[in-house]
């Protein structure tokens, strides 16, 4: 990461959400494109997601987005991590997280929930780094939480 990286909150549009995330789709585990038409995706996130972003000359790098809609039981869900390969191994992610659980603490949320590939050890290193725990694994899937 360098100095030019700046970080936002809700500032991406639904073009800007899609692109990234067709970019990122090679590195999710399975394909990003293989779960969902990654436009639609992107128009859901856009939609119903806070998001989390970094930027570096104008490019979205990196993105979080979050479900905070249970109000009820007061859990959120991380439904999308990513950052552009080239951007990869800098910390961004760590720094979108750390952003995310700020929010949703302020929001009076007391669980955040995730799903992520038992293949996919680099997310899951950086997901336990940031505290997560797994509870089960489904169909290769880990279930993860952070109280």
């Amino acid at each position: 990461m360098n100095d030019s990286t700046e970080f936002s909150f809700n500032q991406t549009n639904i073009e800007q959400i899609a692109n990234h995330l067709h970019v990122c789709n090679d590195y999710f585990m399975p394909l990003l494109s293989e779960r969902v038409v990654i436009d639609d995706y992107a128009r859901k996130i856009f939609e119903n997601a806070d998001r989390f972003e970094a930027w570096a000359g104008g490019i979205l790098i990196g993105l979080v987005a979050i479900y905070c809609n249970d109000k009820k039981l007061k859990v959120a869900y991380i439904t999308s991590v990513s950052v552009l390969p080239s951007w990869q191994g800098k910390g961004i992610a760590s720094r979108l997280i750390t952003k995310c659980l700020a929010y949703i603490k302020s929001l009076g949320f007391e669980r955040v929930d995730l799903e992520v590939d038992q293949k996919n050890k680099t997310a899951i290193i950086l997901y336990k780094k940031c505290g997560f725990h797994r509870t089960s694994l489904n169909a290769n899937i880990f279930s993860m939480y952070l109280k």
